[in-house]
């Protein structure tokens, strides 16, 4: 199996984890429980969903499609990394990309529920986001971690 294949497999496990829990979309940052932008093998989820390597993206998925949002820096390596795999390069910065809650916002039917592992977010984020969400009649699941279901061989979590 390629590494596209792979990713493409990942995302419909991932998918399934998300249907299972009643989430219509999740965000998936690439940081850690202590919001470093330099983390360990064990939180590199957005990267092992995405194949995208770069140190600054945020990752969305939704029942059918999948997005990267990231600054200028990487949009020559995201767009070739991402090429095949299904997800849609969305540069971040740019007057015609909008931002990942006002899409959610405008592409999610009213009851949906957004997942993230609270975690990987800020309190204040968290706070941020769920109202934002809530105005538009938006559920938030901040305990949607279903990645070691999908991640079989994920790296431990280091021990120093």
């Amino acid at each position: 199996m390629t590494m596209k294949e792979e990713i493409i497999a990942r995302l419909a496990a991932f998918r399934a984890e998300m249907t299972r829990e009643g989430v219509a979309a999740a965000i998936i940052p690439q940081t850690d429980p202590h919001l470093g932008e330099y983390i360990a093998d064990h939180w590199q989820v957005r990267r092992w969903l995405s194949g995208f390597t770069g140190s600054a993206g945020t990752l969305v998925i939704t029942d059918r499609e999948a997005f990267l949002w990231t600054d200028s820096r990487y949009f020559l390596q995201a767009a070739q990394q991402l090429e095949g795999t299904t997800i849609t390069l969305m540069k971040e910065g740019l007057p015609e990309t909008p931002g990942i809650t006002p899409y959610l916002i405008s592409h999610l039917v009213k009851g949906a529920t957004v997942g993230i592992d609270g975690l990987l977010f800020s309190s204040t984020a968290v706070a941020q986001l769920r109202s934002s969400l809530e105005k538009h009649g938006l559920k938030l699941n901040a305990h949607f971690s279903p990645i070691d279901a999908c991640w079989k061989d994920r790296p431990a979590l280091p021990d120093a």
